[in-house]
C-alpha cells in the first residue's frame, strides 16, 4: 500500500509538470518527415503510456487499500467513502474527472492527446508557483476524491449484489452497466438540448452534475462486471498466469487499436465549463478521428 503510493506520487507530479515540454518534443518527432523519427515517437509515447498507466494503477491501489485498511470494508465505510468522494467532486466542480470509458475515449493520434494532463485551474508551467499549487491540488485532492468515490460505490456492489456468488454478481453488474450505458448514450442529446437552453449558472451545473452522477454509476457497474468476470474466468485456477495474460493482451490490443492512452488519467475536467450543452455529449468517436473528421464533442 505505502510502496504503491510512494512509487506513484512522484511520477504523477512528473506527468503534470513536464507535460508541455513532452508535448513539444514528441510533437516535433511525430511531425518529422523521417520515418525513423516517427517510429521513435510511437515507441517513446507507448513506453510513456505504459509507465504512466502503471503509475495510475499504483496510485489508485494505494489510496484504495489505505481506505480498506483504516476504515474497513463495511456499509458505513462504503457510504462515507462514496459521499465524501462525490460531495468533494461537486464542491470542486470536477465530478466529470471520474468518468472513464465507455463514456470517454482518447486516441493515440498526436502528442497532445497522449501527454496532455489538465489541471483544475488550467494553469501553465509559465505561471510559476500558481501552476505547482494547481498541480498539487489536482493530483492530491481531486484525483483522490475520484478514487474515494469509486471505492465507495464498488464496495457497495461487493457487499449487496449477490455477495455469495461472485459469478452471478459479475454478470449482474456487467449487464446492468451495459444496459444503463445504452440509456445514457440515448439521453445525451436530449440532455444537451435541455442544458443549452439554460444560461451558465447554478441550474446548468446541477443538471450536468446529476447526469454525470448517473454516468459515473453506470461506468462503475460496467467496470465492476468486467473486472470480476476476468477474475472468475481467468484468475481462479492459475492467478499469476491470468494476471500476466490479461495485462499483456489488454495492453497489446489497446496499442493496436490506438487507444492505449485511455489507461492513464487525463487530469481534471471542470463541470459546467463546456459551452451550451456540449458538456453532455461524450467524446467517444473512434472512426471519425482516424479519418480526420471533426466530432461535435471535440
Amino acid at each position: 500500500m505505502w510502496m504503491s503510493l510512494a512509487g506513484s506520487m512522484p511520477m504523477v507530479f512528473v506527468t503534470y509538470i513536464f507535460q508541455a515540454p513532452l508535448q513539444e518534443w514528441a510533437g516535433d518527432l511525430a511531425r518529422n518527415s523521417s520515418i525513423f523519427q516517427r517510429i521513435l515517437f510511437v515507441l517513446i509515447s507507448r513506453v510513456f503510456i505504459y509507465v504512466a498507466g502503471l503509475t495510475d494503477v499504483n496510485h489508485w491501489r494505494g489510496i484504495w487499500e489505505m481506505l480498506d485498511l483504516y476504515t474497513g470494508e463495511t456499509l458505513l465505510s462504503a457510504l462515507v467513502s462514496l459521499l465524501t468522494g462525490i460531495i468533494g467532486l461537486w464542491a470542486t466542480r470536477s465530478s466529470r474527472t471520474a468518468i472513464v470509458p465507455p463514456f470517454a475515449l482518447s486516441l493515440d493520434l498526436n502528442a497532445k492527446q497522449i501527454f496532455e494532463k489538465t489541471t483544475l485551474m488550467k494553469t501553465k508551467l509559465q505561471d510559476g508557483w500558481v501552476f505547482f499549487a494547481d498541480v498539487f491540488f489536482s493530483a492530491l485532492v481531486v484525483e483522490t476524491l475520484s478514487i474515494t468515490f469509486w471505492r465507495g460505490a464498488w464496495l457497495l456492489l461487493d457487499l449487496y449484489v449477490f455477495p455469495r456468488d461472485a459469478l452471478i454478481s459479475a454478470w449482474t453488474t456487467f449487464v446492468s452497466g451495459c444496459s444503463l450505458a445504452v440509456i445514457c448514450f440515448c439521453l445525451q442529446w436530449p440532455m444537451a438540448l435541455l442544458v443549452s437552453k439554460l444560461k451558465d449558472g447554478v441550474a446548468k451545473l446541477i443538471i450536468e452534475d446529476v447526469y454525470y452522477f448517473l454516468i459515473l454509476i453506470t461506468g462503475i457497474l460496467h467496470w465492476h462486471g468486467v473486472w470480476n468476470l476476468c477474475e472468475d474466468y481467468f484468475l481462479t485456477n492459475y492467478p499469476t498466469m491470468g494476471y500476466a495474460m490479461t495485462h499483456t493482451i489488454g495492453f497489446l490490443l489497446l496499442t493496436v487499436t490506438m487507444t492505449s492512452s485511455n489507461i492513464i488519467m487525463k487530469g481534471v475536467e471542470v463541470d459546467g465549463r463546456s459551452p451550451g450543452g456540449t458538456g453532455c455529449i461524450f467524446s467517444i468517436s473512434y472512426i471519425q478521428p482516424l479519418c480526420g473528421v471533426q466530432s461535435i464533442s471535440d
